[in-house]
């Protein structure tokens, strides 16, 4: 199937200005003849199409990581030509030189309002999408694709947490499911304009089919990486008989299933990190963990005083001081990370706060001695193990733990000025 697009260019509507607008192409043989379907005033493209927005995302994230994906959410082009249309994107590419995506810019006119409003969408972030065809009539194997380079080859047995945003064009006739992502070592490339013969990595869990015109939907997963993988490849990789195609306008004249995608992210997952001890007052809430990404396992003990045990990065609200510890669980490992939140009691925050930059235990690591050293006098000292299980209590600023196993533990220090929390480690 051939392609020429074309372009629609609008005024002011419901009081809001109306930017010119890519719209959807195609070229429709009816009996006997071939009719071009219109939906804009120039044309220059054979087919309509589902548009799909990706997003990898990292929620909530306290310390700084890198996005794998270059120009993730589309703004960066070449030139604001809407007769050029994807082929002025920067870091993007068109694996399969038959087919043809689409890409939508507040610059050029064509967001929010497409082709007469056949399509109507915002970005889910920034000012640009692209769109891609997932399904022409029933029977076709007719598949438009994106494709990027990472910004580094991935690290073998390292997993990443992958995310896009896609939506569906409000017109069209159909809804499909197998909308992901495949991610390989090399770039993929194909003269014709049919489906990839690859399994993606990333699909949305269950693998539903996604039917929402006006939310951006979310598709996400981890990716355990098998080393050197260098590309990431968005779009439908089945054929017509392996994708469930759901009628989702039965009197569209447009028969085709088209996707928006925007956001596409790609994000090391590092081990768990439960943030650095903290100290509050009571009944104040702390903010513990790092980072949130679904499809990873989170596991907080003890419970009390958490908005959410499950996540990586809950609210905390304690009433006396608490040792939480994080489990994080990935396909490649799992690994654990604690947090004091210390409650101040007997003092105000401030002189609490003094308090702790004046307190220190030494050596630590150490392999069984420890002695603290401050100028506040030390009331006690409880030892607890990782699970917040009291194992020692001692009454000296001097303690021995030569007789416990090897690991982490805390040693909860009460002065005469108030309680400090610190994390020891014997070797």
């Amino acid at each position: 199937m051939g392609s020429l697009k074309f372009r629609k260019f609008a005024g002011v509507m419901d009081n809001f200005e109306v930017l010119s607008v890519v719209a959807g192409r195609h070229l429709i043989i009816g009996t006997g003849e071939t009719r071009l379907r219109q939906r804009g005033f120039i044309f220059f493209t054979m087919k309509s199409k589902f548009l799909i927005a990706i997003t990898i995302v990292i929620n909530n994230c306290s310390y700084s990581q890198t996005n794998l994906i270059p120009n993730y959410s589309f703004e960066n082009y070449d030139t604001c030509d809407v007769f050029q249309g994807f082929s002025v994107l920067t870091d993007w590419t068109n694996p399969s030189v038959m087919g043809t995506p689409d890409y939508y810019n507040v610059c050029e006119g064509t967001i929010p309002c497409a082709a007469g409003c056949v399509y109507y969408q915002y970005p889910h972030t920034g000012n640009a999408f692209v769109g891609i065809e997932c399904q022409i009539y029933l029977t076709s194997n007719y598949r438009e694709y994106v494709q990027a380079q990472l910004a580094n080859q991935l690290i073998t047995n390292q997993c990443y947490y992958v995310e896009f945003h896609t939506n569906k064009a409000n017109s069209d006739k159909y809804a499909v499911n197998n909308i992901g992502a495949y991610i390989s070592d090399t770039a993929i490339t194909s003269f014709w304009d049919t489906c990839l013969n690859f399994i993606p990595q990333i699909l949305l869990p269950g693998n539903p089919v996604i039917t929402d015109t006006v939310n951006w939907v979310k598709v996400y997963g981890v990716y355990q990486a098998i080393g050197g993988e260098n590309y990431i490849t968005i779009g439908n990789f089945q054929n017509y008989a392996n994708t469930t195609i759901q009628v989702f306008d039965a009197a569209s004249p447009y028969d085709e299933a088209y996707y928006y995608i925007d956001d596409v992210s790609m994000y090391e997952i590092q081990d768990a990190n439960a943030g650095i001890d903290t100290t509050i007052c009571t009944n104040d809430t702390a903010h513990i963990g790092a980072t949130n990404y679904d499809g990873v396992g989170y596991e907080w003990q003890p419970t009390i005083g958490l908005s959410n045990a499950a996540i990586g990065n809950p609210t905390a609200t304690p009433t006396h001081t608490t040792t939480y510890i994080l489990t994080q669980t990935t396909p490649c490992s799992i690994t654990t990370d604690t947090i004091t939140v210390t409650v101040c009691l007997d003092v105000g925050l401030n002189q609490l706060g003094i308090i702790n930059e004046e307190l220190g235990i030494y050596p630590n690591p150490s392999s069984g001695e420890f002695s603290i050293a401050t100028k506040y006098k030390v009331l006690s000292v409880k030892i607890k193990n990782i699970i917040g299980e009291e194992i020692k209590i001692i009454n000296s600023t001097a303690f021995d733990l030569t007789d416990v196993s090897k690991g982490i533990y805390f040693a909860e220090i009460k002065t005469n000025k108030g309680i400090v929390n610190r994390k020891i480690i014997k070797e």
